[in-house]
């Protein structure tokens, strides 16, 4: 599952046991929703990961839904590449709109 936060941008996959593994491209994202012990693994896709949980993600998870305090998810972020991550994420899956198939250059 990828999910994308305030804080950044994450991808969750089943891990052993009750445990999910949370990655991340950045390590900030994962100290800032979940703390704990982060490794680096430098020849994976995502390089920063945490063992978590199942029960910590999704409170976790649901503590972002429950903190929503904006109107526009874009503009509540402050960092600049990140926000032009989310702006080309937004524009990528407008293709998914059958009624918008005319908006999208070619």
């Amino acid at each position: 599952m990828w999910i994308y936060t305030k804080h950044g941008f994450i991808s969750i996959v089943n891990g052993d046991d009750d445990k999910l593994q949370v990655r991340a491209r950045e390590p900030n994202v994962l100290k800032k929703l979940f703390g704990g012990k982060i490794v680096r693994t430098d020849n994976a896709d995502y390089r920063y990961r945490c063992i978590v949980s199942r029960a910590d993600v999704a409170r976790v998870i649901a503590n972002e839904i429950i903190d929503i305090d904006y109107s526009n998810f874009k503009g509540s972020v402050s960092d600049a590449k990140y926000h032009h991550v989310l702006t080309q994420v937004w524009y990528d899956t407008l293709a998914l709109e059958e009624c918008n198939h005319n908006f999208i250059k070619k």
